[in-house]
Parts: C-alpha cells; structure tokens; sequence
C-alpha cells in the first residue's frame, strides 16, 4: 500500500478532521478535491482516528500538519507513524485497500478534457499547474533532426 496516496488525501482535510475550521471553510479552498475528496478523506479518518488517538507522535504530526498542511517537517513522520500503524493492523489495511480500491474507481473517468475548435497544423502544448493550464501554445509543423 502506497502510504503517500494515502497521506494525500488526508492532509489538505486535516484542519477540518481535527476541528481546527469547518468542512465548508476547506471544501471551498481545497478547489479540485472539494466534497468528494472530503468524504474520501472523511472515510480514511474514520478508519485511521481511533489508531491515531493511541499513538501520541502521530496525533501530534496531524495536529502540526493542520496547522500547515504543507511543512514536509511533519509530513514524513505522520507517513511513517500511519504506514506502521497500517502495517500493524490487517483489518485496518483491508479497510484502507477497500478506500483506495473506490477512489480509484471514482477517479477512472477522464478528469481533463481538452477542447482544440480549429488548429491548423502541429501540436497544441502546455503544462497543469494546480489543475489550470498553463505555458499553452501551438506548436507548429518540425522537421529535420530537432531534440527538445
């Protein structure tokens, strides 16, 4: 089990796991996760709370992440305190698998489209920053002996 994908879609929503400011309040500043990465969320930390309660460094980790979901000073204990705990407890670990199975099924549509009306030649090309193209353009018609 990946204990990264599972971080992932814990640590945008742990201030509102936590109590520290409402689901609404996060909802709508996480943008792309929005409620169903919430109830996602909501999921792995029903199955995770209990455990976490128990194990002091972890509790403290989440609590510290909350604070700042992006300090990596915080985020690798919190991945290494719940891959032990994951590790520890089958039934937590089918519990986690049987999430992260649906997730994937939720997310097996096609997340980005793209949409081109006329192109005349070449190739369209950009890069997805927090979910927004970015640096889109037209590249036109190469030939020869090009390394890009």
């Amino acid at each position: 089990m990946n204990i990264t994908v599972v971080s992932s879609l814990l640590i945008p929503y742990l201030p509102a796991l936590l109590k520290k400011v409402s689901e609404s309040e996060l909802v709508g500043s996480v943008g792309e996760l929005g409620q169903a990465g919430w109830e996602r969320a909501c999921q792995l930390w029903n199955a995770l709370q209990p455990k976490l309660e128990k194990e002091l460094s972890a509790k403290l980790a989440a609590e510290e992440l909350a604070k700042n979901p992006e300090d990596d000073t915080w985020k690798k204990p919190f991945e290494a305190k719940l891959a032990e705990m994951i590790e520890k407890d089958p039934q937590l670990q089918e519990a986690i698998a049987n999430i992260l199975a649906e997730a994937e099924q939720d997310t097996s549509s096609p997340g980005i489209q793209q949409t081109i009306n006329e192109m005349k030649g070449g190739q369209v090309i950009g890069n997805m920053s927090n979910s927004k193209a970015t640096n889109v353009g037209e590249m036109g018609n190469v030939g020869g002996d090009v390394n890009f």
